[in-house]
């Protein structure tokens, strides 16, 4: 029923439906503004809660493949379950970085480090949607933002952030805590390595050395080159 049918349909002894007083005009005026009030009202307290919510919900871990389920599935089972996205993971008992990471005093989630912006966002959404991704997903490789007088692309500024690694923040530090190893993996002759190519975050990690020096230590749950090579190729018959 319509404003007008409201105030016009009065009842026996009401105000006739031609009389055009003053005091009806206004009460009239009054009413529909008071309803525009709570309409906008309620429009934005809807509007914010709901950005609360879809921020909290957007924090939360199984967020990643609430709606894409593939590929994000096996990467949100690898950080609740310690479970790595290779299907042929020779040690299921074995801690991968992420589990680490979850486990230690900050309790990381996936957004700590994974910190894209919108359009980032926007970009991933456009492959699942046109399924132009491959599974798993390319290894992410963390880069710092250069300056731009800079050829610097360690990404290591990253990872070695001094609120993540107590006492660690440079690759001298790095070189410090592995100088008792016989191949010391942070003193490669290649040069400084970026991060990722041993910690593998969501697979058993790799010591790299090991691709050509079959003899370098390698530390407990992780692969050797070869065995992680194998697994990889076994991973792609199934």
């Amino acid at each position: 029923m319509s404003e007008k049918e409201v105030i016009t349909t009065e009842p026996s002894g009401g105000v006739p439906e031609n009389d055009g007083s003053k005091k009806q005009t206004k009460k009239k005026k009054g009413v529909g503004f008071k309803i525009l009030i709570v309409v906008v009202v309620v429009i934005v307290v809807i509007a914010g809660g709901g950005g609360i919510a879809y921020g909290v919900f957007h924090s939360n871990p199984k967020f990643c493949n609430f709606i894409c389920h593939t590929p994000m599935d096996p990467y949100v089972e690898s950080f609740l379950e310690n479970k790595s996205i290779n299907p042929m993971q020779a040690d299921n008992t074995a801690p991968l970085s992420v589990t680490n990471h979850k486990n230690s005093d900050k309790k990381l989630v996936c957004l700590d480090c994974h910190q894209d912006g919108l359009d980032a966002q926007i970009r991933e959404g456009l492959a699942w949607i046109s399924r132009n991704y491959e599974l798993p997903l390319d290894l992410r490789i963390i880069y710092k933002q250069p300056k731009e007088d800079s050829t610097d692309r360690s990404g290591l500024d990253f990872c070695l952030r001094p609120e993540c690694h107590e006492g660690v923040a440079s690759y001298d530090d790095l070189k410090k805590i592995t100088s008792d190893m016989e191949r010391n993996p942070h003193n490669n002759h290649n040069g400084n390595q970026n991060c990722f190519v041993c910690h593998q975050t969501h697979e058993q990690s790799v010591m790299f050395c090991t691709q050509c020096h079959s003899d370098s230590e390698v530390p407990e749950g992780w692969l050797t080159y070869k065995q992680a090579e194998d697994q990889k190729k076994a991973a792609k018959k199934q």
